[in-house]
């Protein structure tokens, strides 16, 4: 899991900080709904 997640870390880290902030911006817009969905896969992983 820590090795997964370090490698998120650094694709994150690569990427340019004005598409990391459109993609902020897109996230934000999606809401509760998306967040919700990533909480779900989360649990489902760590289940």
């Amino acid at each position: 899991m820590t090795s997964t997640r370090s490698a998120a870390e650094n694709l994150l880290a690569a990427i340019d900080t004005s598409r990391r902030r459109g993609l902020a911006r897109l996230l934000t817009g999606l809401g509760i709904p998306l967040a919700r969905l990533a909480a779900a896969g989360v649990h489902t992983r760590q289940e």
